[in-house]
């Protein structure tokens, strides 16, 4: 019986089960080694943005650790402004060959085009993936996401999580519950943070403390107890947006605006989203923000925006050839890295049965935020790992080691996998969804980098996103 469907599968990457919190972070912190990149706060100590950990697996031994990824907790304002200046670097590199691939577009990794996905609807289309940018490919594809790990080698996947990058079925989880339980949750994200599970483990019992806070200094490693969420001690990717909606304003005594409670508008637990009777309020006290800074209630929503944070996690390996401890033992070339975007939208509730009220409209103005920002943080960490991508192919292509002109490699992108963040349970209208792709699609796209994005659907295309992106052709794995 293979064990990746089964409670097996941590014992056969890790070497022990999963017992209680504790005793299995203990055993995590004993195995792991971490690496760290560090940059200066604005006091001037140095403080960890980016950390990974990595293991021996018995299979492999030295020859191949087995990493959970590089993790990083970047805002939407961070990513726009590190894109922005590795974009630049990138074509003072290599001048000329961006423009050369939004003439001629490098090859689309490991699919084929078997339909058109279009047809005529009373649905609003989507501008996304027309000319506006036509070196961003976008289309459709089918698949499941474990399965699409194992096919794509260097893929990027955007992951439907929690507020905490952790993918919990109800807020009445919390971290002590492990990962294992993730094998009964047949969903997108508990499907891909099964695939790398190095990194799902690292998360829940040894994310490093500094990830939850920017300002927070760290001079010298860590301990285990310092490591870990917990249920009182959880990351929460809403913190800094939250923070700038609830602090208050004091900018002359006729527009001053009090700072009101944290969970004054919503709270978030276990990762989920609980709004409170005052959300019903937001509109007007964005309004109100607007007036006392002098600025526009889009500027407010723009300032919420850039401050949404993602879970971000580059070059984690694939686990699951390990899953199955059955089998003789993985082929090293079976192995491969993937990165990663852990990101949510609000988990809401039913739509009232008849109109808006208050409330909905309330929950409305900020899910569209949230997913704007979602899909923008997704798709710009996506231009960062393609740019990345094409500069390790031109390392490692024959003809520049020969000595020969770029314009001899065959160059490929790595796809982008996007999700519908929100949709299903968490009760986000699949417009919003769409808009906020769209916006993604035509942002990005304004930087002149070319993308492989793919929207993945389970079984079937949904016609919804069929008929909101006509123009997508559909993909099929092969």
């Amino acid at each position: 019986m293979s064990l990746q469907r089964g409670e097996g599968f941590f014992e056969a990457v890790f070497g022990f089960k999963e017992v209680d919190y504790f005793s299995t972070r203990h055993q995590l912190f004993q195995k792991y080694t971490f690496e760290s990149n560090r940059r200066s706060t604005s006091t001037g100590m140095p403080r960890v943005f980016k950390e990974r950990a990595l293991f021996e697996h018995p299979a492999f031994g030295r020859r191949h650790l087995i990493s959970g990824g590089w993790h990083s907790t970047p805002s939407v304002a961070e990513l726009r402004a590190e894109t922005a200046e590795l974009v630049c670097a990138f074509e003072e590199k290599r001048p000329g060959l961006l423009a050369s691939f939004q003439k001629t577009p490098p090859l689309l990794q490991g699919e084929t085009e078997v339909l058109q996905a279009c047809a005529s609807s009373t649905v609003p289309t989507s501008t996304a993936g027309s000319s506006i940018a036509p070196w961003v490919q976008c289309s459709h594809t089918v698949g499941e996401s474990g399965a699409l790990h194992l096919r794509f080698p260097n893929a990027f996947f955007q992951v439907a999580s929690q507020f905490n990058s952790l993918e919990f079925v109800s807020p009445d989880v919390t971290p002590e519950d492990g990962v294992t339980h993730y094998v009964y949750d047949r969903t997108q994200g508990p499907a891909c943070a099964l695939a790398c599970m190095a990194g799902t483990a690292y998360r829940n019992y040894l994310f490093h403390p500094a990830l939850f806070n920017t300002d927070v200094a760290q001079e010298a490693e860590v301990g285990e107890q310092q490591r870990g969420q917990q249920a009182l001690h959880q990351l929460n990717l809403l913190d800094d947006l939250t923070t700038y909606l609830t602090q208050g304003y004091s900018a002359s005594a006729a527009s001053a605006l009090p700072t009101v409670d944290f969970d004054h508008f919503y709270r978030v637990r276990s990762g989920y989203f609980h709004p409170a009777p005052s959300i019903g309020s937001l509109n007007g006290w964005l309004e109100r923000v607007a007036t006392s800074q002098g600025t526009t209630p889009a500027d407010v929503k723009e300032a919420l925006l850039s401050r949404l944070r993602v879970a971000l996690v580059e070059g984690a390996t694939v686990t699951l050839p390990l899953h199955d401890s059955h089998k003789d033992g993985a082929s090293l070339s079976a192995l491969h890295e993937v990165s990663q975007v852990y990101s949510s939208a609000l988990s809401l509730p039913p739509p009232p049965a008849k109109g808006s009220d208050d409330a909905w409209a309330g929950v409305e103005l900020l899910s569209r935020i949230i997913l704007d920002g979602t899909y923008e943080a997704t798709l710009l960490a996506g231009v960062q790992h393609t740019l990345r991508s094409l500069e390790q192919q031109s390392k490692d292509a024959p003809a520049m080691r020969a000595g020969r002109s770029e314009s001899t490699i065959a160059w490929t992108l790595p796809p982008i996998f996007l999700t519908k963040v929100g949709g299903g349970v968490f009760n986000n209208d699949g417009t919003w969804i769409a808009s906020a792709i769209t916006s993604a699609v035509t942002s990005v796209g304004a930087l002149g980098v070319p993308l492989d994005v793919r929207l993945v659907h389970h079984r079937a295309v949904e016609p919804y996103y069929a008929q909101c992106f006509p123009s997508w052709p559909m993909r099929k794995s092969t």
